[in-house]
């Protein structure tokens, strides 16, 4: 008798058979090595481009103490650094120095609200606890 099928539940035929091989590919006849040309070192960067890198560096140099001139005003300090950050940032040179300046600036502008802020509060406090 032959058992009942169940569900879900395949035959295994499939499996019983040998299973192909994949077709061989063929290797290539030409075995000969080949060599490549001796590696060369890069020319020299014309003086052009020295010079270019020079004159940026010294701009970036005179936007960053731009910013730090005595008779500013703190909004004019700030906008000549952010200036000096474009220009830089345009030119793909590195800006961590002005943007960290710009920063430390702002933070001290906060520190000096909030201070005074927290200072004219307590007077308050003070003038009106003596005033009952």
């Amino acid at each position: 008798p032959r058992p009942a099928k169940k569900f879900g539940v395949a035959s295994a035929a499939p499996y019983a058979l040998e299973q192909a091989l994949p077709p061989e590919i063929p290797k290539p006849k030409n075995n000969k090595a080949f060599f490549l040309p001796a590696l060369r070192s890069m020319p020299q960067s014309p003086p052009k481009e020295d010079r270019l890198a020079a004159e940026a560096e010294a701009a970036a140099a005179r936007l960053a103490s731009s910013a730090q001139g005595p008779g500013l005003t703190r909004k004019s300090k700030s906008m000549s650094r952010i200036d000096a950050i474009s220009k830089l940032d345009s030119q793909g040179m590195n800006t961590w120095h002005v943007r960290r300046a710009e920063k430390v600036a702002r933070l001290q502008d906060m520190q000096a609200f909030g201070g005074s802020m927290w200072g004219s509060f307590f007077d308050w406090q003070e003038e009106s606890i003596g005033v009952d």
